[in-house]
């Protein structure tokens, strides 16, 4: 990503604009999307355990049903009742995870899981909470720098560096290097002038 902003900022100096342009929706705006890649590649691994968690408690349904039918009528009534209990306690929370992982894939990020038990479906519900929130400190912070260079304010520094972990660090990085090129050549240009 560096040489792509180095070659950005290079055409700007020598008012390339369209050719800057160019760069940057080749090179730097792919990055952006490889990053919705990685919440699909999430999605995906969140369906496979949704999946996983429902046949498990298919598996259980049956078995459940094949004692029941051994037993007797007041065990069967009580038993069938359980397991439908059993069955709506996983497999809406597994929905519900889903559907939030899902809407967060399409990069809507607003989303409420209201799922908080003490076991694993709990465990993935807050991985998904923290991950929505750590892309909500991300794209929040993106958009509040870019908007300000937009504006012609490169004195804006971000509010989250701590956001900018793994794979991340180099967009903060990139941002930094942008402001401060495009800083020093609108310096000297004013000296120019």
């Amino acid at each position: 990503m560096q040489n792509g902003w180095e070659e950005v900022f290079s055409l700007l100096r020598e008012k390339k604009h369209t050719e800057a342009f160019s760069i940057y929706t080749e090179q730097v705006i792919p990055q952006y999307d490889a990053a919705m890649t990685v919440l699909d590649e999430i999605n995906t691994e969140i369906s496979t355990a949704a999946q996983r968690y429902y046949a498990e408690s298919e598996t259980r349904k049956t078995g459940t049903f094949l004692f029941s039918v051994l037993s007797a009528v007041l065990v069967l009534g009580t038993t069938t009742f359980l397991s439908i209990q059993l069955t709506r306690s996983i497999t809406k929370p597994i929905q519900q995870l889903c559907q939030a992982a899902n809407t967060a894939s399409h990069g809507i990020l607003e989303i409420d899981i209201a799922y908080d038990a003490k076991d694993e479906l709990g465990e993935l519900a807050n991985a998904i909470k923290n991950m929505v929130d750590f892309l909500s400190r991300i794209t929040l912070d993106l958009q509040q720098n870019l908007g300000a260079m937009a504006k012609g304010d490169f004195t804006w520094r971000t509010k989250a560096k701590e956001s900018y972990i793994g794979e991340f660090a180099p967009l903060l990085e990139a941002m930094e290097q942008m402001r401060r090129d495009i800083s020093q050549t609108l310096l000297q240009i004013d000296m120019v002038a």
